[in-house]
């Protein structure tokens, strides 16, 4: 029996870093793993998965050489400014066939957030500073500043990161004392 293998491997994956949406390498080198399978309705295969090539653009000009598959490798873009990156990988089979591009994203954020200001504000505040409720509302400002993770404590003891706010309910611990809220920024 003599398969006729006509279409490039129909499933395949690439992921960036583990699939982190953020990193902060200076050098912009992350880590590229790959999957890829050369199957007919996949169950029977084919030719078998052999050869990658690697791009940082969808149609890119020229057309990088296909090298030999392997399960991951350091990759280091020549664009590497701060932003959104795609990968474009297509991978080749035995008998030459080429899939389409698969892609993965990452953002190159290499800027610290910055605090500009972190207030507690108390909805009901008597003169002198007291709050009539453990329910304030934080105000925060902040530059470059996509998660925040707020706590009474200042150890972290959950570390429960949430996309950043700049307003946001809080609950202090109860008891008539003062208090501070603690924030970390990413």
């Amino acid at each position: 029996t003599v398969l006729l293998d006509t279409a490039g491997p129909p499933t395949g994956a690439v992921t960036i870093d583990d699939e982190e949406v953020y990193t902060r390498d200076a050098a912009g080198v992350v880590t590229l793993r790959f999957v890829a399978d050369d199957f007919i309705d996949n169950t029977t295969p084919v030719s078998g998965v052999e050869f990658l090539r690697i791009s940082e653009e969808e149609f890119p000009s020229p057309v990088p050489a296909w090298e030999p598959l392997v399960s991951q490798t350091q990759y280091d873009f020549v664009d590497d400014a701060e932003g959104t990156h795609t990968i474009y990988v297509s991978y080749q089979d035995r008998a030459g066939n080429p899939s389409g591009p698969f892609t993965a994203s990452i953002t190159f954020d290499r800027v610290l957030p910055s605090l500009q200001t972190f207030d507690i504000e108390c909805p009901g505040s008597v003169s002198g500073g007291a709050c009539p409720s453990p329910l304030v509302n934080l105000a925060i400002a902040a530059t470059d500043a996509a998660w925040m993770a707020i706590s009474n404590d200042m150890g972290f003891p959950v570390l429960d990161w949430e996309p950043f706010q700049s307003s946001r309910a809080w609950y202090l611990p109860p008891g008539d004392t003062s208090h501070t809220v603690y924030i970390m920024l990413q």
